[in-house]
């Protein structure tokens, strides 16, 4: 499948996945780092932990929702309150605010996963049978470069650019919602 024969709202999402999924792998996996800095490392293990079993429920409660409400209200909605969450981190990491910090990621885990569902599903009713899975294998090609520049980016940069990186993803999040 050629790029100009696929739907816009599939080449919206592409795209916007791959430069949002980038800047957050450069970000995301050293959050431990980050808390175990600010508070210890049992609770940056216990707080973690708790996230991903947050981000499962609300994954769930996500899905209801796309089936019950309009699909793409849901994904602006959701995507403005992760932006805005990523906003209220990056100053509270410019203010040395963990515990402002640590509440808006706790948000954050919710606002990003109750609206994943309706991007998911906005993109099944987006394909048709027949361009389906290049579209899958795309996104699967383009989710593996973004964890790969993404990490290498992060490995780079977040010990001495860590602000400028949250400030990144806190753009780039905020213009999501535009883009939807």
């Amino acid at each position: 499948m050629k790029w100009k024969e696929m739907p816009q709202p599939i080449k919206v999402r592409l795209v916007t996945s791959f430069i949002n999924r980038t800047i957050a792998f450069a970000i995301m996996p050293f959050m431990a780092l980050l808390f175990v800095q600010a508070y210890n490392k049992v609770f940056a293990g216990i707080f973690l932990i708790g996230t991903v079993v947050i981000s499962f429920l609300i994954g769930l409660i996500g899905g209801y929702l796309a089936d019950r409400f309009p699909r793409k209200r849901l994904l602006v909605l959701s995507t403005t309150a992760t932006g805005l969450m990523f906003l209220i981190m990056t100053i509270s990491l410019a203010a040395n605010q963990m515990l402002l910090f640590t509440l808006a990621y706790a948000i954050f885990t919710v606002t990003s996963n109750i609206g994943r569902p309706a991007m998911s599903a906005i993109i099944i009713d987006a394909t048709t049978p027949e361009n389906r899975r290049a579209v899958y294998a795309i996104d699967y090609w383009l989710i593996n470069l973004s964890i790969a520049l993404g990490t290498a980016l992060g490995g780079w940069l977040y010990v001495s650019n860590r602000l400028f990186l949250f400030s990144l993803l806190t753009c780039t999040s905020l213009l999501l919602p535009v883009a939807y």
